[in-house]
């Protein structure tokens, strides 16, 4: 089974090689000086990578819903949002899903022979040496039921399509600061049926649990993982889930998703058959658990301002990209607040 990690990296090591040609040929072929022509192969994936967030806007712009009076951006402020959706796409794409695949996040709670294991090598590269990790299992379990002690809730983060729990670093970092025992999973087969990851969430949810001693979790879900978690609790009703807040959740699919491959992103598309028996399945009861975060500025989850749920609690926020909802400091604050609710 082919991971998102190995995945990206072949993206990526693709786009180091066209790099080295571009740079060759100008080089050789075009007689161009030897820095401008590594500046200019350098520049070419970057490039391309910064006209796909640039046609996801446009989409997102063309096929959006009307962006209400208080959330609409002049000039300055539209510019400030491309730029941060790029670098942050960027960051998760180019380096930290491919690359860090196996590090753990601040405050994982991984069992034996996980990613996540306690003791592993933390953001300082040094074993056992993140406070919120742990120095051993032993000692990390203990430190775990102290969050739980403290009424702290444990938060288990699902990302979306084609993503990987790299995603949250931001999120798990702040999580941990603030007492939050912190654990995460990767949806996988890649392009499966969002159905397919009900068994992980379940396995994990438990097992979160279980090693906090906390009667129940929280999911914190961005964009697909927000359907995954719905999908999970429509299968088990009685899961020990107190709050679930989703980021950028296509709750009413997207007009993205047609470009997407796999299953998964056919059932996220416009008025699909599989969304709308997700929605006839729910009760009442289960969307209170709901807290539902939004862009009007989405680039990636259009229209935008349909992206909700009855009965969820719906937050709104403006000047945001699709991967920057996961990331921004203003967006992981208000998680927090909401986790405070559970």
């Amino acid at each position: 089974m082919t991971s998102v990690a190995t995945l990206l990296r072949a993206l990526v090591m693709g786009e180091i090689a066209a790099a080295v040609a571009i740079a060759a040929w100008l080089g050789v072929a075009r007689d161009w000086p030897v820095a401008a022509a590594v500046l200019c192969g350098l520049a070419a994936p970057l490039a391309a990578h910064a006209l796909v967030v640039a046609a996801n806007f446009v989409v997102a712009s063309v096929a959006g819903s009307p962006t209400p009076r208080e959330h609409r951006l002049d000039a300055r402020r539209a510019i400030r949002l491309y730029l941060r959706e790029l670098g942050d796409s960027l960051r998760a794409f180019q380096w930290e899903m491919p690359w860090r695949a196996s590090r753990p996040l601040d405050g994982w709670t991984g069992e034996s022979g996980e990613s996540g294991e306690l003791g592993e090598l933390g953001e300082s590269g040094e074993s056992g040496e993140s406070g919120e990790s742990g120095e051993s299992g032993e000692s990390g379990e203990l430190g775990e039921n102290r969050h739980a002690s403290e009424g702290r809730v444990p938060v288990l983060l699902v990302h979306g399509y084609f993503c990987n729990r790299q995603l949250w670093r931001p999120m798990a970092r702040a999580l941990a600061a603030r007492g939050h025992a912190v654990a995460a999973v990767d949806l996988e087969p890649v392009f499966a049926s969002i159905d397919d990851y009900v068994g992980t969430l379940e396995r994990e949810v438990a097992r979160l649990a279980r090693r906090t001693a906390a009667p129940a979790v929280a999911l914190v879900c961005h964009s697909m993982g927000g359907l995954a978690a719905r999908a999970y609790l429509r299968a088990r009703p009685d899961a020990p889930v107190c709050r679930v807040v989703t980021l950028g959740t296509p709750h009413r699919g997207t007009v993205h998703a047609r470009f997407g491959l796999g299953e998964n992103a056919r059932q996220m598309r416009r008025e699909g058959e599989w969304l709308g028996e997700l929605e006839r399945s729910e009760t009442s009861r289960a969307r209170a658990l709901f807290t539902v975060v939004l862009s009007h500025h989405d680039n990636i989850v259009t229209p935008q301002a349909s992206q909700t749920l009855p009965g969820a609690r719906v937050l709104e926020f403006s000047a945001l990209g699709h991967l920057t909802l996961a990331r921004a400091p203003e967006v992981i604050d208000t998680v927090i607040a909401e986790l405070g609710r559970a």
